[in-house]
């Protein structure tokens, strides 16, 4: 993997749970340039989450390789793929017996400070204001002056709550080259879910982002557009300009 942008390039056919069925991807063939910000779309179990994951090696492949920047993954051992790509599952999972600090910050190496910066930004509404709470209303501390060494589990966040610190914990572990969020936004409405790509896109930088999600209104956002349907994979829409070296799915 290179200190820059990388080439991302996917497997063929990703097999059937079961061996009569039919397989989940089939005949793949995407290449994703470096600092592309795509969108992946598609009905609920179309294959589209099952095209991400591969990434990090957690569904098999029938046939076929995925690169990175010319690497084959299936030389490259599973933890350093997870240690080297950020993604962020649909639910995430966290430590309810660790912090909140410690479940924020996985690395151990952000100061409160940049904590705190980021929970700023993914608890901002779109109208710019501090995203009202539960705990606020009852004249407890907002999410902004959490104790960041609370016990998970004592937080009792909401389902809500839960996706935004997600979402920051997966900020917090940038700076990145190679960003996956799995539906990570999938229970916002539209305005916060452009909101949070705003904020996603800005801490990507030059970085390449892979975001799976259902909200199909503002896709002008993204550089390009796929849809699995059906485990096909198809480009809606991509915008014109010199074509560069990055992921590829063969």
């Amino acid at each position: 993997m290179t200190p820059n942008p990388p080439t991302l390039s996917y497997p063929n056919t990703i097999p059937p749970p079961l061996p009569s069925s039919t397989p989940i991807l089939k005949d793949v063939t995407i290449t994703i340039h470096p600092g592309e910000k795509v969108a992946v779309i598609g009905r609920t179990g179309s294959g589209k989450s099952s095209l991400v994951q591969s990434l990090f090696n957690l569904v098999p492949r029938a046939h076929g390789t995925i690169h990175i920047d010319g690497t084959n993954l299936d030389y490259v051992p599973s933890s350093l793929l997870r240690e080297r790509l950020i993604g962020l599952p649909q639910f995430a999972v966290s430590n309810s017996l660790a912090t909140l600090r410690r479940n924020l910050d996985l690395g151990g190496t952000r100061s409160d400070a940049d904590i705190r910066a980021v929970l700023r930004k993914v608890f901002t509404d779109v109208r710019g204001a501090a995203v009202s709470s539960e705990e606020e209303e009852k004249g407890e501390e907002g999410v902004l002056d959490l104790d960041l060494d609370r016990v998970w589990e004592r937080c009792e966040f909401s389902q809500g709550w839960r996706q935004r610190l997600g979402i920051a914990r997966a900020l917090l572990r940038g700076p990145g080259r190679v960003w996956v969020f799995d539906e990570a936004t999938s229970g916002m409405d539209r305005g916060t879910h452009e909101r949070m790509m705003k904020v996603v896109f800005e801490a990507v930088g030059g970085g390449t982002a892979i975001v799976v999600t259902h909200h199909v209104e503002d896709l002008g956002m993204f550089d390009r557009v796929l849809e699995v349907k059906e485990g096909v994979v198809s480009e809606l829409s991509m915008v014109s300009g010199e074509r560069r070296e990055g992921v590829r799915w063969d």
